[in-house]
């Protein structure tokens, strides 16, 4: 039990895929403005590292109208 328990603590835990983000400069429904981007999460003796990679999303209309 012992031996099992340290080697699964030993064993890193991992993901990687694609996920949804959305621009945070929306303020309301209409400018939510979307996009895809790749990541990878690495969880290892308590440590977490996640790295996300891809294209921010663009700006929306009402935005870019409004100067901002």
């Amino acid at each position: 039990m012992l031996i099992a328990r340290i080697i699964a603590a030993l064993e890193p835990w991992y993901d990687w895929g694609v996920i949804e983000i959305e621009n945070l400069n929306a303020r309301t429904e209409d400018e939510l403005v979307s996009s895809q981007v790749r990541f990878f999460d690495l969880q290892w003796f308590g440590l977490h590292l996640s790295i996300q990679y891809g294209r921010a999303p663009r700006r929306s209309r009402a935005e870019v109208c409004n100067g901002i």
